[in-house]
């Protein structure tokens, strides 16, 4: 996954360019803003159609950045902090005409509504080369699908660097896709030891926790995410599904998951279950429909069956 990645289960974030190989070679330079230390940035490009991570590149101390080989396509590029937090973002078309885009940053990214603040930790530490060096080739074996190697070198960087946060906040994400949250707990609260300010690492731990059935560390881990500037839909998602395990079908459980719908189609389903125990059946409705609705092919027999009680 790339360095600050959530890992989620389906429980019921100047251009320069030359084509190689048919695709393209990404270049840039970051301009403006008011953050002294560059290097506390990084770029990723995705995949508009899949929504998908295409690449993600460190920023230089002088604002440059270059990303692998790159398909042609529409992109959503962001520049993010070390946390997370996402200070930037447009759209671009990558093609082998593209020749120059100008990344300008907000004068003051740490005020922009939504956004995170950088914490000290994070501002102080850099991770020693060798370390990131394991930490990109981990992620090169992860979009090749070699997770166990992923996870080996995420390790190898952790051993280099022992207190690299974004490497445990990566093997806690790794653990948890291959059904190790226990150890996920581990790695991710070791993540929270080295920086508690990281929202990531904790909404990473809220994931662990409800794989765990431990819902009410996950409402806490979840809403610590929040007040810590992770404010992404994931987030409020699992939020919402750390309400309903516990049962409290509440208003705040159900606007944390409709907050969440665009991007986790079954949110919708722990709403309806929430409207539902609250009497509002009508709305309960409109979340089933809009389930259908969304082309998702799992439990449609099952919503179908339900909507059709409802009615």
């Amino acid at each position: 996954m790339r360095p600050n990645t959530l890992a989620v289960g389906f429980w019921s974030i100047v251009l320069l360019t030359s084509t190689v190989s048919g695709q393209v070679r990404v270049r840039g330079q970051i301009n403006g803003g008011s953050l002294s230390d560059l290097t506390a940035l990084s770029v990723e490009l995705v995949d508009s159609s899949r929504h998908a991570q295409a690449d993600r590149a460190y920023v230089n101390a002088s604002g440059v950045f270059e990303l692998g080989s790159v398909a042609n396509g529409l992109y959503e590029m962001r520049v993010m902090r070390q946390d997370g937090t996402v200070i930037s973002r447009e759209q671009i078309a990558v093609s082998p005409s593209l020749r120059e885009i100008a990344v300008n940053l907000p004068e003051e990214p740490a005020t922009q509504p939504g956004a995170g603040t950088v914490s000290v930790t994070q501002l102080q530490h850099k991770p020693s080369s060798k370390a990131r060096k394991a930490f990109a080739a981990s992620e090169k074996k992860s979009q090749k699908g070699d997770v166990a190697g992923a996870i080996d070198k995420l390790n190898e960087a952790i051993a280099l660097d022992p207190e690299y946060m974004e490497a445990y906040n990566n093997l806690g994400c790794k653990l948890i896709a291959t059904d190790r949250p226990e150890e996920a707990v581990q790695a991710l609260q070791r993540a929270i030891d080295i920086d508690a300010h990281a929202p990531l690492a904790h909404a990473n731990l809220a994931a662990a926790l409800l794989a765990l059935h431990r819902p009410a560390e996950a409402e806490r881990a979840a809403r610590t995410a929040l007040d810590t500037g992770g404010a992404l839909s994931t987030t409020r998602y699992l939020l919402g599904l750390s309400l309903i395990h516990q049962r409290k079908f509440t208003h705040e459980a159900v606007q944390s998951l409709r907050q969440a719908e665009d991007q986790y189609p079954a949110a919708r389903l722990a709403a309806a279950a929430a409207l539902e125990r609250l009497g509002e059946v009508q709305a309960a409705k409109v979340e089933l429909d809009g389930y259908l609705s969304s082309g998702v092919p799992e439990r449609r027999v099952e919503v179908k069956a339900w909507l059709s009680r409802l009615k």
